[in-house]
């Protein structure tokens, strides 16, 4: 088209040319990855009884970078915006949404425990079925021995009244340690640990959390 010119963001050859601000879309793109990244991670550390603390932490501190990008970039996208034609504004909105829209996402999937609760659900029917083995056996002795529970690896595996409770490996955030018990009469009994707690998450079965002094 006469007049037009591919380096610009002019899709009306009557409308004054717009820079493309190739810095400012790439520096939309790398916001948009890194937030991708960021709930990958984090859905990935709260998979268990408590969020594991290395891909959590990582995620954090990737949706802290994408969240600076982001800042950054709309900044520059402000000049494009205003002077841009319609077709042009609508694409600078559609580049400027995805990054807060999958932070957005990931914390509200976070908030949820959307991740916990679908590898629980997939884990329960091994669970009961390695509760009900272990409480078969007479006397059945605390043990320090990793067992493995459906994806889970448990350890401190001990008995309590008419249940069982275990910690979960790699489940625990900074001073947090977490498992689950499976207590089939009702809440697990009251421990002389005041930093021990247990949390419904279905059926027979309790979060247990652990906070470390």
């Amino acid at each position: 088209m006469p007049g037009s010119d591919p380096s610009t963001l002019n899709y009306n050859s009557d409308a004054a040319p717009v820079p493309t601000w190739r810095w400012v879309r790439s520096l939309e793109w790398a916001a948009g990855i890194l937030s991708v990244l960021c709930l990958s991670l984090m859905l990935w550390g709260a998979r268990l009884p408590v969020a594991a603390f290395v891909p959590s932490a990582l995620g954090g501190l990737i949706g802290v970078v994408a969240g600076g990008i982001w800042i950054v970039a709309v900044a520059g996208e402000v000049d494009i915006f205003l002077a841009a034609n319609r077709p042009a504004r609508r694409r600078a909105i559609r580049f400027v949404a995805w990054t807060p829209i999958v932070l957005a996402l990931t914390w509200a999937l976070l908030h949820v425990g959307s991740t916990r609760r679908l590898m629980f659900r997939m884990n329960k029917p091994a669970m009961d079925a390695w509760a009900q083995s272990f409480l078969s056996t007479p006397a059945a002795p605390k043990t320090s021995a990793p067992a493995r529970i459906g994806s889970y690896t448990a350890y401190d595996i001990e008995p309590i009244s008419g249940g069982v409770k275990f910690f979960v490996e790699g489940a625990g955030f900074f001073r947090s340690a977490g498992g689950f018990a499976y207590s089939p009469s009702g809440p697990p009994p009251v421990t002389t640990d005041p930093s021990e707690t247990f949390t419904p998450i279905g059926g027979a079965w309790y979060v247990r959390t652990v906070e470390e002094p």
